[in-house]
């Protein structure tokens, strides 16, 4: 209970930012996804599967204007079901535009690509 406490507040202090303009030329942008995910499915007449999903996707840039922003993306991903898994590992380039909604709201249109290597390990047991 104590370590979800520290968690929610730690996230909602994150969240919590001050409302002003987009960003100053040369800001640097540092942001990111985090995954879990946990599964447990039992078929009838059969045994169970365990399956266990990670990803992590940081992502940074620099402001070229208050408007555009140019950076990259690295993720790593990890999927794995009764001792099989894959991993995979990409990186790549950005580009974010801001652009006004209302006065202090601001949409944002976002480019990526990704390139990476994937590796498959089997367990053992049949």
């Amino acid at each position: 209970m104590k370590t979800s406490l520290t968690l929610f507040i730690l996230v909602v202090g994150i969240s919590i930012q001050k409302v002003q303009a987009q960003f100053n030329k040369g800001a640097r942008l540092l942001g990111g996804t985090a995954s879990l995910s946990l599964k447990s499915v039992t078929e009838s007449q059969s045994s169970p599967v365990s399956a266990f999903s990670v990803r992590l996707a940081p992502r940074f840039g620099v402001a070229l204007s208050n408007q555009m922003i140019v950076g990259g993306i690295v993720s790593l991903d990890y999927a794995g079901s009764n001792g099989s898994g894959t991993t995979t590992v990409k990186v790549g380039p950005m580009a974010r535009y801001y652009f006004p909604i209302q006065q202090k709201l601001y949409g944002f249109g976002e480019l990526a690509a990704q390139v990476g290597t994937t590796k498959t390990s089997k367990s053992n047991s049949s």
